[in-house]
């Protein structure tokens, strides 16, 4: 599919019974049997396919957004100005990070724009997953993060702040029965809902279990949010 230039909905046959994720799914190992093989899948922009128009254009990070992307857009109202939650795997699917750094793909009348993450460093999720001595933990790399913001940096509050606002929506979701724990995994409840409500829960999900990053990603836009899915709960 990435060799192809494809996207998931343009795929019509897959092999039944893929490899695991391994080098070859980033590089082009054993291609040439040269340093050549280092090379990257793709480095070209990426036109989300969720979304019209909209292309991230993040350097190496754009093999990253191949994958890492939203498979849909939120319902929109119907008649009786609700929205279905159609199954407790409703949402944006997994890895929305690019819809993320650029500002889309919450629900609601929340504007969002490109997170510096995206518009200032340069090979994006590369440069701070990956980073100058090739961490391949993909875990965010300290010494990308000083480079911008100095050895004194310190996004614990930030965080914090996120974190219990997450809490509070989390907690009005629940109330109104729309999300549901059960052996410490959470999950929507199907059914229809007032369509700010619903919203409310499309973000909560985008937001926590999806991109994960506590705002990192993008925090005004992650703050805007939360802000108008808790305020349209009643919190």
């Amino acid at each position: 599919m990435v060799a192809a230039g494809l996207n998931p909905t343009e795929v019509e046959d897959g092999d039944p019974n893929p490899t695991h994720q391994d080098c070859r799914t980033c590089h082009q190992i054993h291609t040439s049997f040269t340093g050549a093989d280092w090379a990257l899948e793709t480095e070209s922009p990426v036109d989300l396919f969720a979304f019209e128009g909209v292309t991230f254009d993040g350097g190496k990070g754009n093999l990253c957004g191949v994958c890492h992307q939203p498979r849909r857009q939120i319902a929109e109202a119907d008649a009786d100005g609700n929205i279905e939650v159609t199954s407790t795997h409703w949402g944006p699917h997994h890895g929305p990070q690019t819809a993320m750094l650029l500002g889309v793909g919450g629900a609601g009348d929340v504007s969002g724009s490109a997170s510096a993450h995206y518009s200032l460093v340069g090979d994006t999720c590369v440069t701070c997953h990956v980073g100058e001595a090739d961490n391949h933990t993909f875990a965010p790399v300290e010494a990308s993060c000083t480079e911008c913001h100095g050895e004194d940096f310190d996004y614990s509050e930030v965080r914090a702040e996120i974190e219990a606002m997450l809490a509070d929506l989390g907690g009005l979701l629940e109330g109104k029965g729309m999300w549901a724990v059960e052996d410490g995994e959470g999950h929507p409840v199907v059914g229809f809902y007032p369509a700010a409500e619903a919203q409310a829960l499309w973000n909560y999900i985008f937001i926590l279990p999806e991109d994960h990053s506590f705002g990192v990603h993008n925090p005004s836009y992650t703050k805007a949010l939360l802000e108008a899915s808790i305020a349209a709960l009643g919190g």
